[in-house]
C-alpha cells in the first residue's frame, strides 16, 4: 500500500463530510496548535509575502488560520486524500482565498519542481506512517522542497512505549477522548489504534529522524498530552 492509498482509506468521503466537527469540544487544543505556529513563523522572520506548503492539509483549518494571520502569503495545499480535499477547496471558496491556494492531490514526493517554499506544515500526520523509513522519507521530501534556511511547524503524537510514565500518558489521551464525545467502544477502537496503525517514537528519537530527513535544528516548542508541537530550520 502506498502512502497516498493509506490517507485515502483512512479519511474517505464518510470521515472528510464530518472531520470538522468530529472533536468540536477540543477546538481549543487545535487552536493553540495554529497559534504556535503563527508565533514561531513570526519569530523565524518568515517573510511577509512568503510561500506556504500544507502537507496533508486535510479539509483546511491550518491554512484558513494562517491565510487570516498573513494575508500576503500564497499557499500550496496538498494531501493525499481526495476527499478531504474537495472540503478544503469549498473552504477556500467560502472564504475567497482560491486566489491564493494551489491544490494538489497527492504525497509531497509527487508534487513537481517549483520555486522552493519558505516554510511548510504538517499537522498530525507522520505517525499515520508506520515504518521509520517511510516517516523520515516524507520529513525529507518536504526539506527537498524548502529554501535553504526554510522551516518547519510539524505538530506529532510523540510517545515512548517503554518509558515509565506512558501508562499515565495514555489514560489522560483516553480520558481527552471521552471527553470529546467518543463512545465507549470507540474509545477502544482508537487505543487499539495505537498499536496496530499509528507510529509512536520518543521525543529524542523524533528528533534524530527529522536531523537525518534535513532539519538538524529541531525543537519541541510545545506539548498536549501526546501532541508534540516541533519547530525545525532546514540544514
Amino acid at each position: 500500500m502506498t502512502d497516498g492509498d493509506h490517507f485515502q482509506n483512512e479519511f474517505d468521503r464518510d470521515r472528510a463530510a464530518k472531520f470538522d466537527h468530529e472533536f468540536d469540544k477540543l477546538s481549543p487544543l487545535k487552536d493553540a496548535l495554529h497559534l504556535l505556529a503563527q508565533l514561531c513563523f513570526r519569530e523565524a522572520g518568515v517573510r511577509k509575502n512568503a510561500r506556504a506548503l500544507l502537507v496533508g492539509v486535510g479539509t483546511g483549518a491550518e491554512l484558513f488560520y494562517l491565510a487570516d494571520a498573513f494575508p500576503r502569503w500564497e499557499f500550496v495545499a496538498l494531501d493525499t486524500s481526495q476527499d478531504m480535499l474537495t472540503q478544503c477547496v469549498k473552504g477556500c471558496e467560502q472564504r475567497g482565498l482560491l486566489d491564493r491556494v494551489t491544490f494538489f492531490h497527492g504525497p509531497v514526493s509527487l508534487l513537481g519542481d517549483a520555486e522552493p517554499f519558505d516554510l511548510a506544515t504538517s499537522f498530525l500526520v507522520s505517525h499515520f506512517l508506520t515504518t521509520a523509513k517511510r516517516r523520515e522519507a516524507f520529513y525529507a521530501d518536504i526539506a527537498a522542497r524548502l529554501w535553504p534556511e526554510g522551516v518547519l511547524f510539524s505538530a506529532d503524537l510523540i510517545a515512548d512505549r517503554r518509558a515509565p510514565g506512558f501508562d499515565d500518558d495514555m489514560a489522560r489521551w483516553l480520558e481527552m477522548l471521552r471527553y470529546s464525545g467518543k463512545t465507549a467502544p470507540e474509545v477502544e477502537q482508537m487505543r487499539a489504534a495505537f498499536d496496530a496503525r499509528l507510529s509512536l517514537i520518543g521525543r529524542d528519537d523524533f528528533r534524530h529522524l527529522l536531523q537525518r530527513a534535513g532539519f538538524p535544528r529541531a525543537r519541541v516548542v510545545g506539548q498536549t498530552f501526546l501532541i508534540h508541537g516541533w519547530f525545525a530550520r532546514r540544514g
